[in-house]
């Protein structure tokens, strides 16, 4: 019952705006990586990797926002802002992706992805 009180002090506002500046970053990373690789012409794991890193830091940013507003658990907070940045870059991949979407891969990477959202989310909390 703890868990959820400290939900509540966190503000639905501060959750949303780290999601946005994970989303927003996540989409501009995206764009200027695109651009790179299309000169450049990397190979297919250098992209992946790269993409995988934006995503990473992209989590790493809403969770540190997060749970540097968060007036009790950061890491908790930080933890479900990298659920909706997961989701909202998922649900973005789906309706612009030409390709078909290998879900098992992604949910292979989910629990890193949650252990990138809750050190930020505890970093946050540590820096306000």
């Amino acid at each position: 019952m703890n868990i959820v009180n400290d939900l509540k002090n966190t503000s639905f506002k501060h959750i949303m705006k780290g999601v946005l500046y994970g989303g927003v970053f996540s989409l501009l990373a995206v764009l200027v990586f695109s651009l790179i690789s299309y000169f450049l012409d990397f190979p297919v794991n250098i992209e992946s990797t790269g993409l995988y890193i934006i995503l990473n830091i992209s989590l790493l940013i809403a969770s540190i926002y997060v749970g540097k507003k968060a007036k009790g658990k950061g890491f908790l907070s930080g933890i479900i802002s990298g659920i909706l940045v997961i989701l909202l870059l998922l649900m973005f991949n789906v309706l612009i992706s030409e390709e078909q979407i290998n879900i098992l891969g992604f949910f292979k990477k989910v629990p890193l992805l949650l252990v990138v959202s809750f050190i930020g989310g505890v970093f946050g909390a540590n820096i306000r």
